[in-house]
């Protein structure tokens, strides 16, 4: 089982950088230099000591 979790941790590093690494900029220069990092649709703004709900 710990095999399993440790093979797990590697392959959402692996899957992860591949989306932020190739295919969101591809994606990006394909619909004309789309800049994906900085978008964001905010839920509820920030308040006191709470940050920001974001997606």
């Amino acid at each position: 089982m710990a095999v399993g979790l440790v093979l797990a941790a590697y392959f959402g590093a692996i899957v992860k950088s591949l989306v932020s690494d190739v295919i969101m900029p591809s994606i990006g220069i394909l619909l004309g230099g789309v800049n994906f990092s900085s978008l964001k649709i905010i839920l509820q703004e920030a308040n006191g000591d709470t940050a920001e709900v974001v997606i």
